[in-house]
């Protein structure tokens, strides 16, 4: 719990059980606390960062916590677990996370931190033969059908489904509209397709897969991972959170498109 004064600046840290500056893990194993702030607001990255610091300064004074274990890092409006469209959404956005990683090495010694990226997989089963069902994923085009998230799909580059085609996509987010422009970079009809997408911030990788069902039907699974680019890219834990959510919508647009139920 946080104590914040009326400007919301954070005063104290006060955790439910006793934090130690000592780690109760094995020798070979190092936990780092990472601290990440969410705060919708303008300038909100800055503002979000000051009172992450705030709880650093706080750990390293208070609970004695070594210095070079805590990063502060303000993550403004990237990952919110509500809609800002109401006061108790907002509320539940501005909101301060401690997330601790631990790093490893044979010897003991100290290893770069490995943050893994915000991933959603879905797997739907559906009648359809896996001919019809690669089809209707690999035309990007129809992703709009399925996910809510998504409220146009253009074909930029080629005819149709293929190896070298582009679409660009307009996608929610926080209230807001972004185009992000989706390139095939592998394809296998009627089993596999793989798109990449990259804007300055943010990379987004998505394959489908296809296997046939004994019943001569399919299983389409559906595995999307998102990542922050550059600096960004400490946030990527925080960034699943918000994804997640997202991702469920996804998922039940899908097994209502294919006229099947998800199994994964």
């Amino acid at each position: 719990m946080f104590r914040r004064d009326s400007n919301g600046a954070v005063l104290a840290v006060a955790a439910a059980t006793p934090i130690s500056s000592s780690s109760s893990c094995a020798p070979a194993w190092e936990q780092q606390l990472t601290i990440w702030v969410a705060r919708i607001e303008v300038k909100a990255r800055e503002q979000s960062r000051r009172r992450a610091d705030a709880v650093v300064a706080d750990l390293v004074t208070r609970k004695g916590i070594a210095r070079a274990r805590l990063t502060g890092n303000g993550v403004g409006s990237l990952a919110p677990v509500q809609t800002n469209g109401t006061d108790e959404g907002r509320a539940k956005n501005h909101r301060v996370e401690l997330v601790v990683q631990e790093r490893r090495t044979s010897t003991g010694e100290p290893a770069s931190l490995q943050v893994s990226m915000a991933r959603y997989v879905t797997s739907v089963k559906t009648a359809l033969a896996p001919a019809e069902a690669f089809g209707f994923m690999a035309d990007v085009r129809r992703f709009a059908q399925w996910d809510p998230g998504v409220t146009r799909a253009v074909q930029v580059r080629g005819e149709g489904a293929g190896p070298n085609a582009a679409y660009e996509l307009t996608v929610k987010s926080m209230g807001s509209t972004s185009v992000m422009r989706y390139e095939v970079k592998s394809f296998e009809a009627p089993r596999r397709v793989l798109l990449v997408a990259k804007t300055s911030v943010l990379e987004s990788v998505d394959e489908v897969r296809v296997e046939p069902s004994s019943d001569g039907g399919s299983v389409v699974t559906y595995d999307a991972q998102l990542h922050l680019r550059g600096a960004l890219a400490v946030f990527d834990p925080l960034l699943g959170l918000a994804f997640k959510r997202i991702g469920d919508r996804a998922a039940a647009g899908l097994a209502s498109a294919l006229e099947g139920s998800t199994v994964s």
